[in-house]
């Protein structure tokens, strides 16, 4: 059982500084957090486990298992990887 029962779950992309700041934040405003995934997998698992949460390989089965995807990526990167996101999972509902 999630340990917010009643929460959507927050899935997050990316491990860097705007994750490690905001993640906490949320699960302290009662947030269940789904999980974590990253282009670099150990950073991904490194704030994982300062969190409590599942790290996932694969950034599909984070999709599945969360309602809303916070994109915590640079600038730069949000074009692209919402193009890599798109066609990855069934949006429906989320």
């Amino acid at each position: 059982m999630s340990r917010h029962a009643n929460s959507p779950r927050l899935g997050c992309v990316g491990a860097g500084r705007v994750a490690s700041y905001l993640l906490p934040r949320f699960q302290n405003a009662g947030v269940d957090l789904s999980g974590l995934s990253s282009r670099t997998p150990s950073s991904a698992r490194r704030l994982a486990r300062r969190l409590g949460v599942p790290h996932h390989d694969e950034v599909a089965t984070l999709i599945d298992e969360s309602r809303w995807l916070l994109l915590a990526v640079p600038d730069d990167a949000l074009e692209p990887l919402s193009k890599e996101l798109a066609p990855l999972a069934n949006w429906s509902g989320k």
